[in-house]
């Protein structure tokens, strides 16, 4: 069977074909830095050299921001019978979707959709309509899911709320998508306080009828897939891995745990709406410190890396990866029986086989019915991994 797979890697996209993995650049993100290096020369005068300088206008650190944009791959999907793919990115307030040929990679981008109000996440491609299912934001507290056609570029909503739908699947059976959601609690005047648990919900888009299909009062559960038996999987990991010992000590650190807490926040959605770090932002010099660097976020959580990947090592695993064992890829059977697969998964997919395909930060592996592994690549923090089998 000839299978191909796709994966993000921060602004790259990675696709393997059988034993070999090439990796492409966003040709979107190529010109826009490009654009903006000759903007940024071609008004250069205005702020650099001896005129600048005698004037009172110069600026210092004009330089200190070139070459600094960076953008972020949301989603990957596979199109055309596996000859093409569909991916979106951000790059500062733009957001759109493009399709690129993994045939012929010298072939210029087709260009679907882009915005500044609005950003696209990760989706899932149905062949049989040619229409993509689509996590689309429009603020830090409003994320629906929707439905978009390839080739106008057109787009409905199917969710709405004050909520964060993200992930949508199509399934293998009938006009349904399965997505994972999160409510987002309000105070009195209306202010973002925090998020529920994620759970995954079940969408007819016939009916408009949603289930809530799985769901845990300290668990986030979140990536769902549906295998061709109909059996239904998804990441889970706690809410807070976490423990206070509720000591004196813990007291006298609430204001800075309160302030780590808030930049944590601040740099999350800054990452997730910009490509940016909120840290690294501005023309400050000083805004270049970045936090510890054996911490990474990673999905929204900040985790230790060098800590986790020490513990997995001295766990004995043959092939250690970054992401906590408390993050665990669950299989729901039809008759509603949960059990664990895997920890320490960061993202997967399934193949036609049931073969699952899965990153643990460090290494993308294939993990068979018999609980046989094969490491296909060495790559950091991939995600967004899709199959496709023929």
């Amino acid at each position: 069977m000839n299978e191909k797979i796709i994966f993000a890697n921060e602004i790259k996209i990675g696709f393997c074909d059988n034993s070999s993995v090439t990796y492409y650049e966003s040709e979107y993100f190529k010109k826009y830095n490009k654009n903006l290096k000759d903007i940024k020369q071609r008004s250069a005068w205005k702020t650099e050299g001896s005129g600048a300088a005698f004037m009172g206008v110069s600026n210092p650190y004009t330089r200190l921001d070139e070459g600094k944009i960076t953008g972020q791959i949301h989603g990957v999907t596979f199109i055309e019978d596996g000859a093409k793919i569909i991916y979106s990115i951000s790059v500062n307030e733009f957001s759109g979707l493009f399709i690129k040929s993994l045939n012929d990679a010298a072939s210029e981008e087709g260009h679907i959709i882009h915005d500044t109000k609005i950003k696209f996440f990760n989706m899932d491609y149905n062949k049989n309509t040619d229409k993509i299912a689509i996590s689309v934001g429009s603020s830090v507290t409003d994320t629906d899911i929707a439905v978009l056609d390839v080739k106008t570029g057109h787009y409905h909503l199917v969710t709405e709320g004050n909520c964060k739908d993200e992930n949508p699947v199509w399934s293998h059976s009938g006009n349904v998508i399965y997505y994972d959601s999160s409510g987002a609690a309000t105070d009195n005047e209306g202010n973002f306080t925090a998020w529920s648990p994620r759970g995954i919900n079940r969408l007819d888009l016939d009916t408009g009828e949603i289930d809530e299909i799985v769901y845990f009062d300290k668990f986030d559960c979140f990536l769902p897939k549906e295998d061709s038996m109909g059996n239904m999987y998804f990441i889970k990991r706690p809410l807070d891995s976490g423990k206070s010992t509720g000591s004196f000590l813990d007291a006298l650190l609430i204001p800075f745990k309160i302030m780590k807490a808030i930049y944590n926040w601040l740099e999350f959605f800054t990452m997730r709406y910009t490509g940016q770090t909120f840290s690294s932002g501005g023309k400050n010099p000083s805004n270049s410190k970045t936090r510890n660097p054996e911490e990474s976020f990673i999905n929204g959580n900040l985790i230790n890396v060098e800590k986790t990947l020490k513990e997995n090592k001295d766990r004995g695993e043959k092939n250690p990866g970054i992401i906590p064992r408390t993050w665990e890829l669950m299989k729901r059977t039809p008759d509603g029986s949960i059990k664990t697969v895997k920890k320490g998964v960061l993202d997967y997919d399934i193949n036609n086989r049931g073969d699952i395909i899965y990153s643990n930060g460090k290494y993308i592996i294939k993990l068979n019915d018999s609980g046989k592994e094969e490491v296909l690549e060495k790559v950091e923090l991939a995600d967004k991994i899709k199959c496709f089998s023929v």
